[in-house]
């Protein structure tokens, strides 16, 4: 019968703490619900106390200035987003801009003579991928083919992503393939 009172039993099973997420979040919903409460007042009353107190402070020349400053901040940060975006575009993806990468060629070498233009093939399901996604391999027969490790140079987004066809051009020691 002792061991069924509360003061014996053991309590910390039953004390749960709220998680700081939690507090956090509900803190940020009261900020949020008292923002609108005083934005409908304004609306309906703007001539409190408290929303001429509030167009007295946002009018002083050193809010406007810091008004001003965080505005241009905002579209300057936004330009340099747009720029950064076109970059990154132009450089991976756009096939404007020529990326040189050693990989693993499968040609016979025998038939196929230099600056003769072949069909070459990024099969996805066969290919092991790098880290960074790229092409690895290309196969330009469908014949038994020999492995040669050539720099190539690429027209065209390399993202091993799925199956590209090339047309590829043979030089001595390297190739030119653009994306079809």
């Amino acid at each position: 019968m002792a061991a069924d009172l509360p003061s014996q039993m053991d309590v910390g099973a039953l004390v749960t703490t709220m998680p700081t997420e939690d507090i956090l979040a509900g803190i940020f919903l009261l900020l949020m619900v008292c923002v609108l409460g005083f934005a409908v007042n304004h609306y309906f009353n703007p001539k409190n106390r408290m929303s001429r107190g509030v167009e007295a402070f946002w009018n002083t020349p050193a809010i406007k200035e810091f008004r001003i400053f965080i505005w241009k901040a905002f579209w300057a940060l936004f330009l340099f987003y747009v720029v950064a975006t076109s970059l990154e575009y132009y450089f991976n993806e756009s096939g404007w801009y020529p990326r040189e990468r050693e990989i693993e060629v499968f040609f016979k070498a025998h038939q196929w003579i230099e600056g003769e233009i072949q069909t070459c093939y990024y099969d996805q399901s066969t290919t092991p991928k790098t880290p960074d996604a790229e092409v690895t391999a290309i196969s330009c027969s469908n014949e038994q083919n020999e492995s040669h490790l050539l720099n190539v140079k690429f027209w065209g987004p390399i993202k091993a992503d799925k199956n590209k066809v090339w047309k590829c051009e043979r030089s001595q020691a390297t190739m030119t393939c653009r994306l079809q």
